[in-house]
């Protein structure tokens, strides 16, 4: 500066993250909530994309938590390429934490209902079982 001698310009980026997408190259992942009931019975809802639209995305029935589903070219724009990664959502299931009576005793009916309609938690419980002996 002012006739002193020529040295080195260091520019340190930080890029803060996004708080619902995360990045690998152009591929972007995001976790979505689903309501048990959602989860259950199937629906349909929307799915934020990094461009500021949605995309509708079916909700198959008796969907469990960590699966996940691929929407090809909503994505990051490769840099200087014309492709597109994808966005990967997973879902999460929800529990309801504050139930009203009525709700308790409805759930309590479908517990005595499903007994035989849980085969991960059942196919646990007889590995655990056979551990044991």
């Amino acid at each position: 500066m002012n006739g002193g001698p020529n040295g080195d310009l260091y520019i340190f980026v930080h890029i803060k993250p996004h708080p619902i997408f995360k990045r690998d190259a152009a591929n972007l992942y995001c976790t979505v909530p689903l309501s048990m009931t959602t989860a259950a019975l199937g629906g349909e809802i929307d799915i934020p994309c990094i461009d500021g639209t949605s995309e509708k995305v079916k909700i198959d029935e008796g969907t469990q938590s960590g699966t996940e589903v691929r929407l090809r070219k909503k994505g990051m724009t490769m840099l200087q390429s014309k492709s597109v990664g994808d966005l990967f959502v997973r879902f999460t299931v929800e529990t309801p934490t504050k139930l009203t009576d009525k709700q308790k005793e409805l759930l309590k009916q479908f517990a005595e209902e499903s007994k035989e309609s849980s085969p991960q938690s059942t196919g646990f419980f007889e590995k655990l079982r056979e551990l044991l002996k």
